[in-house]
């Protein structure tokens, strides 16, 4: 997925940077070399923790992607598979992340709406 970094911040040790993507905004932990605003990256999505569907991770009609709402991310996104292992793969329209499910699983092409807030992005090139 690629994303321009349009903000920056230090908090307990750890970057936190804000960008946008071709489907939304968001704000995510950063794992990878040095980057300053304005950079353009190829990154994968993490998501800690675990969901469970009707509880953190909602039903919707709401468009696919990801925006920025009071500092958090919150991301739609279309299940696309679902392994033997309780992961379901969310399709975000410009990319995609794997979410742990506890519980009963999502329904395969439904939509969902879940506030990510332990969200980081990888360096795909680190």
């Amino acid at each position: 997925m690629r994303i321009v970094i349009v903000g920056m911040a230090f908090e307990a040790g750890q970057t936190r940077v804000s960008f946008d993507c071709d489907c939304g905004s968001g704000a995510a932990r950063w794992d990878g070399p040095g980057l300053e605003v304005g950079d353009e990256r190829f990154v994968e999505l993490s998501l800690d923790g675990v969901r469970t569907v009707g509880e953190d991770m909602l039903d919707t009609a709401e468009p696919i992607g990801l925006t920025l709402r009071d500092g958090l991310t919150v991301l739609v996104g279309e299940v696309r598979a679902i392994d033997e292992e309780g992961f379901a793969e969310l399709d975000l329209g410009c990319g995609g992340v794997d979410v742990e499910i506890a519980g009963a699983l999502p329904g395969l092409h439904r939509r969902y709406r879940l506030v990510a807030a332990e969200l980081a992005v990888f360096d795909c090139n680190f």
